[in-house]
Parts: structure tokens; C-alpha cells; sequence
């Protein structure tokens, strides 16, 4: 088991790929369609976080956020178009221990529990889960009744 992407959960070979299939899809809707990239940015970066068992990217333009491709590092919301970028890529920055820290969530039982953010290392992740089964054991048990 892994941590979703958007490849794994959306079947996309990669982040260009998914905005043109996103783009077409509004097209065939006559949904407003958002622009194309232009180009790419390489003044800014986004930082992928986990949230509830998914790798994404959150917008830095919107409120909005997409799951990231750890194979595709470039980011581009389809929601408003990077508008306030002049509709560029930008770079996606991932974590060097990106594997330990999705193996340690992992240990997780419940997915709104795998959540990680930037600056976050793998043993504070130890010690929140560990503290969490050992107040399971000697409380959270009742709870079930």
C-alpha cells in the first residue's frame, strides 16, 4: 500500500497529462475552460504536504489544492489557472525523506490520521503515532462501548 498521487489515484501519466484530459473534459461540458500554461516560472515553488492519505499540492494563487505527481514536479491549478502567475508551471518541491515519512503514515491505521507538512521529520511522526497507540490501549478502548 502507498500513500495516494495523482498517478496511482487518478491514472495520469503525469501532471501535463492531467491538465489537458481536465481541460478537454470542461471543452466537451461547455464548462469555462481554464487557460494553458505558458511557460514556466522558475522564481516560485509550491511544497507537497500529505493530507489524509494523499500526496497534493496546495495552490499558492487560490484556496485550491491538487494531488501531486512525485514524477512530474511542476505545478499548474486548474482552478484559477495560475492566473496570478501569468498562467506559468511552477516547481513542486518534495522532501529528501519523502519514502520514510510514507512509510511511518503508513503505521497508521486510519487515513485522516496520515497527514504531514513541511518541516515535519519522521520522528515527530514516530512519537505522534506511538502516543497515540499508547493512549488507545489505556483509554481510547472505552470509547467503543
Amino acid at each position: 500500500m502507498a500513500l495516494k498521487t495523482m498517478r496511482s489515484a487518478l491514472h495520469r501519466e503525469g501532471f501535463e497529462a492531467f491538465v489537458q484530459h481536465y481541460r478537454a473534459q470542461r471543452a466537451r461540458k461547455r464548462l469555462p475552460v481554464p487557460e494553458a500554461p505558458r511557460g514556466f516560472d522558475d522564481t516560485r515553488a509550491a511544497a507537497v504536504r500529505v493530507n489524509w492519505g494523499q500526496w497534493i499540492i496546495d495552490c499558492p494563487f487560490c484556496p485550491s489544492a491538487i494531488l501531486a505527481d512525485p514524477d512530474d514536479r511542476r505545478f499548474y491549478c486548474l482552478e484559477c489557472g495560475s492566473a496570478d502567475n501569468g498562467h506559468r508551471w511552477i516547481a513542486v518541491v518534495w522532501p529528501n525523506e519523502a519514502a520514510a515519512i510514507e512509510d511511518e503514515l503508513l503505521k497508521r491505521p486510519r487515513e485522516e490520521n496520515r497527514n504531514w507538512f513541511p518541516g515535519e521529520d519522521t520522528f515527530k511522526l514516530r512519537l505522534e503515532r506511538e502516543g497515540y497507540e499508547q493512549w488507545y490501549a489505556a483509554v481510547g478502548r472505552h470509547l467503543r462501548k
